[in-house]
């Protein structure tokens, strides 16, 4: 029996459904986050949280009284129990919408949140052992203003970006902003690697302030590692020595070929050692304050 979560209530999947009325099925006006449990944890719940909540505040939702880190991992936690009995990795999605009323002018600000949890095969982080093959996607370019760094359900953009890349027979394709930079991929972020120093869009290029982003740059940091966050151009790409995709649930996965340019995966790999490293220390972390 799978379960998800409406607002801090557990309801079996099946019995659960919205109204026709419902925003976000009306207008996309709501917010996502997904989020990988690794080990039984929730990996950077207080990023995630921090970052529903400033896209809550953005979009003029309210998440409601009490609202909290803890509130927000509560539920999560709930969820995965009762779905996850046998413990294990899993995908968490949670979608944050304005509750129904009005038409594009909302009757209420007051906003619900939906939990959704699946098993992943995967236990750990583990680098993709064929490499992606990237193209452009340059029908329609990303905005570059406040709603750009957010998770908005309203994903047409990266809909229409993911049906091309695989009417193409490529593995994903990266968005350009209005510049004609590169903001990211349909569901990554993007790095490059060249003479020593890695490269990754910044955030006022367009590209989503992505979880596992933040969490790499951080370990580029710690090991000394020299990381711009720049503006980068589709003729970077064709330069550097090697590309690579992030997200929360994924991690890391390393790029082979753009424009016929091919790519190792050397960095990339140590990388991801890295970032295993990283996150068995937050889940024993955790562990330890329980």
């Amino acid at each position: 029996m799978v379960m998800l979560s409406y607002n801090g209530n557990l309801i079996h999947r099946d019995k659960f459904c919205l109204s026709a009325s419902n925003r976000a099925f009306r207008y996309g006006d709501g917010l996502f986050e997904t989020i990988r449990v690794h080990d039984s944890v929730m990996l950077w719940a207080e990023h995630h949280y921090r970052r529903l909540t400033q896209g809550a505040s953005v979009l003029q939702m309210n998440p409601g009284t009490g609202w909290s880190v803890e509130l927000f991992k509560d539920q999560v936690n709930a969820l995965y129990r009762e779905n996850h009995k046998e413990g294990g990795a899993a995908r968490i999605r949670c979608t944050l919408f304005r509750d129904e009323g009005g038409y594009y002018t909302p009757y209420s600000n007051q906003a619900s949140l939906l939990i959704e949890s699946e098993a992943l095969e995967t236990g750990t982080f583990v680098l993709n052992n064929k490499g992606i093959t990237l193209t452009l996607y340059d029908e329609i370019r990303k905005h570059q203003n406040k709603l750009s760094q957010t998770k908005s359900i309203n994903a047409q953009l990266y809909v229409l970006a993911s049906l091309y890349k695989r009417n193409l027979g490529f593995g994903d394709a990266l968005l350009l902003n209005q510049e004609g930079m590169i903001a990211e991929a349909t569901a990554s972020n993007v790095f490059i690697f060249q003479n020593g120093v890695f490269r990754t869009p910044s955030l006022n290029q367009g590209c989503v302030e992505g979880i596992m982003r933040a969490v790499i740059i951080e370990i580029m940091h710690e090991n000394g590692m020299d990381i711009i966050e720049d503006r980068i151009s589709p003729a970077d790409l064709e330069k550097a020595e090697e590309v690579f995709l992030s997200n929360a649930v994924q991690g890391i996965r390393w790029v082979k070929e753009f424009n016929n340019r091919k790519y190792n995966n050397k960095m990339a790999s140590v990388l991801l050692s890295l970032l295993s490293r990283k996150a068995a220390d937050y889940v024993s972390k955790y562990v330890k304050n329980q």
